[in-house]
């Protein structure tokens, strides 16, 4: 008899429970009560009272989202089903309907599974309306947010101090009066992967708001999210807003969010090393800064390789606004058709500290300011290194402006098409110093005391110039090997002028066009990409004459690429005191963000 108990399924470690009219228990918490640690809970098809709390490693499992919906009923907490369970606790292939009174799920330092679950009806709380996670981890996999409360912070979600993985998770219509519209995080770790959000607001962060936290965004789309003001402290980043931690941002679309007052896509501030890579924005903007990005006080903030279309600023920024005290580098990126009052694609505003970067390897087309900077704006005292551009069609006062003392190097660029007046303007004498650069289609050349001694002016001779086209030019025209003679492209010969020229570029652009650029063993070959193909081309490697060394390879190693500082540069913590002034306006209150 002891035996044949001990075998039974409903009974052993591991065994499986049924709940349901014809099941083994009526309710959820019974089952849970009965259940030993490993134990299996099969919820039947249909409506169940939703009211349970796991303390033990379990499996709660619906028959699919559309089958089975656990309401909440008869909640004397704030949340219908609370899990403490350091061991795993799995729940999958249901509905977690709040009933518009109770959250439907807190996780407090548990380990918790989230899959193929749909959450609906939560309530007006302060924090995260459908999910609330402290400490733990969080893994959702397939999970739908729908029908959002109003609440404080994370209007879907909040998770504080835990470890966060989400992957096909889609929001859609979250809203926080403060921040994080579909999705807050706090002092957390966070992996968002291949995930929708869609239609949420907030006063900072319409989708996505994370405070000291590490972040990465990758394969994700933000959707028509947006940041109000309505607290007088807020509107900043349309789809996302990260103070303090980093980011890492890789691949996706973030495309018509709305911000009232910084970052229409994107507000980034004071974090470290964060990365905004392979990711397309298009007509995202701000009824005032940065159409797309608005980043203040970043360290090693890096810009790559991304496609911005059609983003907007009222007033300053109309695709990037990068300000006060940081180190930026935007490199091989597409900006065409933007527009602000001053800034028209790239806005520059050191003014709080020491603000240093470089534009580079990008292609600015039909960017337009109606009072300053047409393609770039540097203002206050930041200095930036301006190379290996390609700016075609910008119309305005100038192309590029530096106010005040702001200044820097232009240097292997091509500047073509300019409407408005001159292409470069300076303000201070000696801020910027101007080299080896080709100037064709513009009526005037310098203002104010801006200077080249020896500017080309030659037509670069497009062959791709459609609209957001490359813009690539003849192979043999005057772009070819026609830059300073000091500087290389990185096959070994000098550097071409434009977007596809110097150092680094075949690390950005595809050089060869062969569809490969990371990875590509041989970027300026269209017939070899993969390393095979170079491998049977080269045939074996040499090896060493000296004796010492026999039958060693003298193949030269793979190049690195130099991500950036491997610390924060000398006076950046006085950021924090003289950002404080401005502090109010950005929303932070004291103590709110860190620096790395």
């Amino acid at each position: 008899m002891l035996y044949s108990l001990v075998l039974s399924g409903s009974t052993a470690w591991g065994g499986t429970w049924t709940v349901g009219p014809q099941g083994d228990f009526a309710t959820v918490q019974e089952a849970v009560d009965a259940a030993r640690p490993g134990d299996v809970i099969d919820v039947a098809a249909g409506r169940h009272p939703l009211h349970a709390n796991i303390s033990k490693e379990l499996t709660l499992r619906g028959q699919g989202v559309d089958q089975t919906r656990l309401v909440a009923s008869d909640v004397t907490g704030s949340s219908a089903l609370t899990i403490d369970s350091v061991l795993p606790v799995t729940v999958s292939d249901l509905t977690l309907d709040g009933a518009g009174t109770h959250r439907p799920v807190a996780a407090t330092y548990a380990t918790v599974v989230l899959a193929h679950v749909a959450f609906e009806n939560g309530p007006d709380v302060a924090h995260g309306g459908h999910l609330h996670v402290e400490g733990g981890h969080l893994t959702l996999r397939d999970v739908d947010f729908t029908t959002s409360p109003s609440v404080l912070t994370g209007g879907h979600l909040y998770a504080e101090g835990a470890v966060v993985t989400l992957e096909e998770t889609r929001f859609s219509g979250g809203e926080a009066s403060v921040t994080g519209g579909s999705l807050q995080l706090v002092d957390s770790t966070a992996e968002v992967r291949r995930s929708h959000f869609e239609g949420g607001r907030a006063d900072n962060g319409g989708a996505l708001g994370a405070q000291d936290s590490d972040v990465v965004v990758e394969d994700c789309t933000f959707v028509r999210n947006e940041a109000d003001d309505v607290s007088g402290y807020g509107g900043y980043g349309g789809a996302m807003s990260v103070r303090g931690g980093s980011l890492r941002l890789l691949g996706g679309r973030l495309a018509d969010n709305v911000s009232e007052v910084g970052g229409g896509a994107l507000e980034l501030t004071l974090t470290w090393s964060s990365r905004i890579q392979q990711t397309v924005f298009e007509r995202n903007s701000s009824s005032s800064d940065g159409g797309a990005v608005f980043a203040v006080g970043n360290l090693d903030l890096q810009v790559w390789r991304n496609r911005f279309v059609s983003n907007r600023a009222t007033s300053t920024g109309g695709t990037l606004l990068l300000g006060a005290e940081g180190t930026f580098d935007v490199a091989g990126n597409h900006l065409c058709d933007s527009d602000a009052r001053d800034g028209g694609a790239v806005a520059i505003n050191d003014w709080s500290g020491s603000l240093t970067g470089t534009l580079r390897n990008n292609i600015f087309h039909d960017v337009v300011a109606t009072q300053s900077g047409a393609s770039v704006l540097g203002w206050g005292t930041s200095v930036t290194t301006v190379s290996q551009n390609t700016f075609v069609a910008s119309q305005g006062p100038q192309a590029l402006f530096f106010a005040e003392e702001a200044g820097g190097t232009l240097s292997n660029n091509v500047v073509v098409s300019h409407v408005g007046g001159p292409v470069l303007w300076a303000f201070s004498e000696g801020a910027v110093w101007a080299s080896w650069n080709l100037y064709w289609d513009a009526s005037e050349l310098f203002g104010g005391a801006a200077f080249e001694s020896e500017a080309m002016v030659e037509d670069p001779q497009f062959v791709d110039d459609g609209p957001c086209g490359s813009f690539r030019t003849n192979p043999e025209g005057p772009t070819v090997d026609g830059g300073d003679p000091t500087v290389l492209d990185d096959d070994g010969t000098i550097a071409d002028l434009g977007a596809y020229g110097g150092p680094g570029a075949s690390l950005l652009h595809d050089l060869d066009e062969d569809g490969v650029i990371e990875g590509d063993c041989d970027p300026f070959d269209g017939t070899r990409s993969a390393a095979a193909d170079c491998e049977e081309a080269a045939g074996p490697p040499e090896t060493s004459e000296d004796p010492g060394s026999a039958g060693q390879s003298t193949a030269a190693a793979p190049r690195s690429w130099f991500c950036g500082p491997t610390g924060p540069p000398a006076g950046f913590v006085g950021l924090l005191v003289l950002f404080g002034a401005r502090r109010q306006r950005f929303g932070l209150r004291h103590g709110e963000a860190s620096v790395c």
